[in-house]
C-alpha cells in the first residue's frame, strides 16, 4: 500500500521539478524581454535627441533666408548682373522652400511616430508585466499554460523588434532631411 503512494509522490516531485525548471526558463526570458525594452527606450531617447536638434536646423534655415535677402539687396544695387542673379536666387529660394517643407514633413512624421512608439512601448511593458504575472500563476497550474504564455511572449518580442526597426527608419529619415538641408545651404552659398 505504501509503494503506490511513493510512486505517486515521486511522479509528482518529478513533475514539480519540470514545472519549476520551465518557470525558471520563463523568468529568464522575461528578464531578457525587459532588457530589450530598455534598449528600445534608449533608441526612443536617441530619436527624441534628433528631434531636439530641429531648432538648430530651423535657425540655419533662417540664416539662409537672411543671406538670400542680402543677395536680393545686392542685386538691386548691381543691375548689370540682375538677370543672372535673379535666376540663381529664385532657384535657391525654391530649393530652400522645398527643403523647409521636407523638414516640416519629416519633423511632423517623426513626432507622430515617436508618439505611437511611446504608446506602444508602454503597451509592451504592460503586456510583459501581465505575462510575468500570468507565468507565475501558470507555474501553480500546469505545463500547458506555461507553453501558451511562451507563445504570447514571442509575439511581444516580434513587436518590440518591429518597433526598433521603426526607430531606425525614423533615424534614416531625419538624416536624409538634414542632408537635404545641407545641400540647400551649399547651393545657396554657390548662388552667392
Amino acid at each position: 500500500m505504501g509503494a503506490p503512494y511513493a510512486y505517486k509522490t515521486s511522479a509528482l516531485n518529478g513533475r514539480l521539478d519540470q514545472i519549476s525548471a520551465n518557470h525558471s526558463t520563463a523568468k529568464l526570458e522575461c528578464e531578457r524581454e525587459r532588457a530589450e525594452t530598455a534598449s528600445l527606450r534608449i533608441e526612443l531617447a536617441k530619436a527624441q535627441l534628433l528631434l531636439e536638434s530641429m531648432p538648430r536646423l530651423e535657425k540655419e534655415r533662417d540664416e539662409v533666408r537672411k543671406q538670400l535677402e542680402q543677395e536680393r539687396t545686392a542685386r538691386v544695387a548691381a543691375e548689370q548682373l540682375s538677370a543672372v542673379q535673379t535666376a540663381k536666387l529664385e532657384a535657391a529660394l525654391e530649393r530652400a522652400e522645398k527643403a523647409e517643407n521636407t523638414v516640416k514633413e519629416v519633423k511632423e512624421n517623426a513626432r507622430e511616430e515617436l508618439a505611437e512608439l511611446k504608446v506602444q512601448a508602454k503597451t509592451d511593458k504592460q503586456q510583459m508585466t501581465e505575462l510575468h504575472t500570468e507565468l507565475d500563476n501558470t507555474f501553480k497550474t500546469s505545463r500547458d499554460e506555461i507553453e501558451k504564455s511562451h507563445l504570447e511572449l514571442e509575439k511581444v518580442k516580434l513587436k518590440a523588434a518591429s518597433d526598433a526597426q521603426k526607430v531606425e527608419d525614423l533615424n534614416k529619415q531625419l538624416a536624409k532631411a538634414e542632408k537635404s538641408l545641407e545641400e540647400v545651404n551649399q547651393r545657396a552659398s554657390t548662388a552667392r
